[in-house]
């Protein structure tokens, strides 16, 4: 009679965690136990586990271990299939058992895997357990690409970045997520967007913001209200989508170099996806058609937004210098020093975290990985050493100043820094004369 045995229980899902069908497995197997007279030393539980699929059951392992070594000289389970539902694994508990000869007894009936009529048994109900996986999987399958069909939204453990969990838009979340849309069009890198990212948000995990999240977030076929399954387009969802098809589809072409981006009109043109259209609420980039007409600042389709509002570029940029200057004659009147290396240090900083992210991941390896950090490394000495002499040689201004004299990277910086929105409206039919009434300047700070 066995004197130190095991008791195993298992079930396949528990989306609550309350392990109640564990428990009700452990009462039967432990009543079982006292009717045989054997000693139960020790109950080994996997709950919320398959084992159907190739995932560790980490009780079942050390189970196994305790078996073999003789720590345990018999076993209980509710039934076979509680145990394996492969045949495989089944082959390699009955090895186990005739080499190590324990006792084994099952609730749902006994199977003596010591006589060959008992494995016969033991291995008719694991290729029925097995048949009855499979077909439970296929139902599975097809129930999730009928969801899919009919556009009805996949559930994931986290909800996905600008919308519910029930999949209804969140506002400031579906803003972010359109302006990026907009900015990868427009040829703006996805180092700067992810600046962006990181200053306002956290992912939905309360993580840190990656170029590759961003991007990862961007390629989401939802966001453009499609449904896919199994990496397949099959329908429309059921759910509002962020931005339309087209945009998608835009951004898509941008991201598999199957499209060249637009030039990058937000380092030729100050209020380039900084202004925005009074109409439809999407920012307006800078556009020169040609050497012979005056640039604009325009609602592009092209990019989400209504087309409706154009606006000359020159008259507006010198009004919101002019507001500028005059706030921060008020509000800065102290001296700063102006480093022009800070946005390289930043973005070369970046590059060394997501190398080290890269190798941490094991995308890279140690004989790839050091030579590539190390010239990132010297890189970023570079422009820190450029950075400290800058500083030591920066004339004493007032930010006024600076920012009047400054180049087009630092005032748009200067601009975003106290300026929360610049709102273009619309004009009257024909005006032609530039009306500073018509641009509502939203700052960050009281004025």
């Amino acid at each position: 009679m066995p004197s130190s045995v095991a008791v195993y229980a298992r079930i396949s899902l528990d989306r609550d965690n309350e392990q109640l069908g564990v428990a009700r497995q452990q009462q039967d197997c432990l009543e079982l136990a006292q009717r045989l007279g054997w000693t139960v030393a020790e109950v080994y539980i996997d709950n919320s586990i398959s084992a159907s699929k190739d995932i560790l059951r980490p009780e079942y392992e050390r189970m196994m271990e305790d078996l073999s070594s003789g720590k345990r000289d018999g076993l209980i389970v509710y039934d076979l299939d509680r145990l394996t539902r492969k045949p495989a694994e089944l082959e390699s508990f009955i090895a186990l058992s005739e080499k190590a000869g324990f006792a084994l007894a099952n609730v749902a009936g006994d199977v003596d895997l010591n006589t060959a009529n008992g494995r016969m048994l033991a291995r008719f109900k694991g290729a029925i357990a097995r048949q009855e996986a499979e077909r439970i999987g296929e139902r599975v399958s097809r129930a999730a690409k009928q969801r899919a069909e009919k556009g009805i939204p996949q559930k994931a453990k986290h909800r996905p970045f600008g919308y519910t969990v029930d999949y209804e838009i969140v506002p400031d979340e579906a803003e972010m997520i359109r302006n990026a849309y907009a900015r990868v069009i427009a040829g703006e890198s996805l180092t700067a967007i992810t600046r962006d990212f990181q200053a306002k948000f956290s992912t939905v995990a309360n993580g840190r913001w990656y170029r590759q999240t961003v991007k990862k977030i961007l390629q989401r076929p939802a966001n453009a209200g499609i449904r896919v399954y199994k990496g397949e387009e099959v329908g429309v969802g059921t759910w509002e989508a962020i931005v339309p098809r087209s945009t998608y589809d835009a951004a898509m072409e941008v991201f598999q170099g199957t499209s060249k981006p637009m030039p990058d009109l937000a380092n030729k043109h100050l209020l380039s996806a900084i202004a925005k259209c009074g109409l439809c609420g999407f920012v307006m980039y800078g556009r020169r058609p040609n050497k012979s007409s005056k640039a604009k600042y325009v609602c592009m389709t092209t990019h989400g937004g209504c087309g409706k509002i154009a606006r000359a570029q020159e008259p507006l940029d010198g009004y919101i210098l002019r507001l500028v200057a005059e706030y921060l004659k008020r509000v800065a009147p102290t001296v700063v020093e102006v480093d022009d290396n800070q946005d390289k240090i930043v973005a070369q900083q970046q590059r060394i975290k997501e190398l080290q992210q890269a190798y941490s991941d094991e995308l890279l390896s140690m004989a790839d990985f050091m030579p590539m950090v190390n010239i990132e490394r010297e890189k970023l000495k570079k422009l820190q050493k450029d950075s400290a002499k800058a500083v030591a040689t920066t004339a004493v201004t007032t930010k006024s100043d600076e920012f009047l004299n400054g180049n087009l990277s630092k005032q748009r910086s200067v601009i975003r820094r106290y300026i929360s929105e610049i709102a273009v409206m619309p004009a009257g039919r024909g005006a032609r004369k530039f009306d500073h009434n018509l641009i509502e300047v939203i700052w960050k700070e009281a004025r």
